[in-house]
């Protein structure tokens, strides 16, 4: 089986994305599977250290830190809206070029419903791990290991009835 990681480290996002997914994805080499990574180029990205473990990176090209900025002016929110639809361009290339992925794992706060849908049509399932319940996402397992009580009404109408919940501190 062949699984993809969508996941970023950056000085302003940290290394805890990446973290969760390397200890996921040694856990199914173990198992005999295939793992490729999908990680952005920021300032403070861990990509060699996933390749130190033995992981192959497919790099998405880095952005400049106005692009990071957190200003909600129309022209920042324009400047997201442009650095989103390039990232779903550029990760579908990427995808496409693995040829066949059975599984993607996103774990990522900046993409959403728009990328997960355009990836359902390149990956046969997707997994994501979401620890905000904030929007509506598009996937077949949504994995939430907080502790948070009433974690499965934060979910009603953000994703599918058929979506698989793992929710809390078991996963």
């Amino acid at each position: 089986m062949r699984v993809a990681f969508r996941t970023d480290a950056s000085h302003r996002i940290g290394g805890g994305h990446v973290m969760r997914c390397s200890n996921l994805a040694d856990c199914l080499v173990r198992h005999g599977h295939d793992v490729v990574f999908l990680c952005r180029q920021s300032a403070g990205h861990l990509c060699e250290y996933l390749e130190g473990r033995g992981f192959l990176v497919r790099r998405l090209a880095g952005h400049s830190s106005q692009e990071h900025a957190g200003a909600d002016s129309a022209s920042n929110i324009l400047s997201r809206t442009v650095l989103a639809d390039a990232e779903l361009d550029e990760s579908l290339s990427l995808v496409k070029s693995l040829g066949s992925v059975d599984w993607l794992v996103v774990d990522h706060y900046d993409i959403g419903m728009k990328w997960e849908s355009a990836m359902r049509k390149q990956c046969r399932r997707i997994l994501v791990f979401d620890d905000k319940a904030n929007e509506d996402h598009d996937y077949a397992i949504l994995l939430n290991p907080a502790h948070c009580t009433g974690m499965e009404e934060k979910y009603t109408g953000l994703v599918a009835a058929t979506t698989t919940k793992l929710l809390g501190v078991d996963f």
